[in-house]
């Protein structure tokens, strides 16, 4: 089963798992960390929000290289 199956509508064939399709984009929308696996979509976007601030707070940047600005949420 691909994801381009998925987007497609194709569903998964249930004796080969029981995931649904829900299942599926959930998997793929909280980026495949273990940790999230059971979260809700609120505390995954959390995590990934704080996870991505991190590197962008971290990164180096060369002087005068623009650097994207996050919005405020």
């Amino acid at each position: 089963m691909s994801v381009a199956d998925l987007l497609n509508g194709i569903a998964p064939v249930p004796a080969n798992s029981p995931l649904e399709l829900r299942d599926y984009l959930h998997h793929i929308a909280v980026g495949g960390w273990h940790l999230l696996v059971g979260s809700d979509d609120t505390d995954a976007r959390t995590y990934l929000d704080g996870y991505l601030n991190i590197i962008v707070e971290h990164d180096r940047f060369p002087p005068g290289t623009p650097r994207y600005a996050r919005p405020s949420a």
